[in-house]
């Protein structure tokens, strides 16, 4: 039997007959060149294994906007690394690239940061 407790946007999951506890962290949306992209922090944690990781989902204007109307933030794009900022993975839409970030600070947040994308010559 599965059991499941939600808070705010955050979801904890306990998988039946698994010690593995499997949680939804941090959560925003992007808007980049007119396309909206949904990122969502994945947190694993078993013995001896502990994985974060984001992953994206593109999303179309009406799906983006029932989501932020129903409480997902807004992600921060930036220009600079913040401060004790973790570093998460690399998104890249139209040949701009963005480095995620997740930032602990007084709240939890991804954060993106324009990134330069190195030029193909020949």
């Amino acid at each position: 039997m599965e059991s499941s407790e939600s808070t705010s946007n955050v979801v904890t999951r306990k998988l039946p007959c698994v010690d593995h506890l499997i949680v939804v962290g941090e959560t925003c949306i992007a808007e980049i060149n007119g396309q909206f992209f949904l990122l969502v922090e994945i947190e694993i944690d078993v013995p001896c294994v502990d994985i974060e990781q984001v992953v994206v989902f593109r999303l179309c204007p009406a799906e983006a906007q029932a989501l932020l109307d129903a409480g997902v933030a807004t992600c921060t794009i930036v220009n600079e690394i913040p401060e004790g900022a973790e570093f998460r993975c690399v998104l890249v839409v139209d040949n701009q690239a963005f480095l995620v970030f997740e930032v602990e600070n007084a709240t939890e947040e991804l954060v993106l940061v324009r990134a330069d994308l190195c030029p193909i010559i020949g």
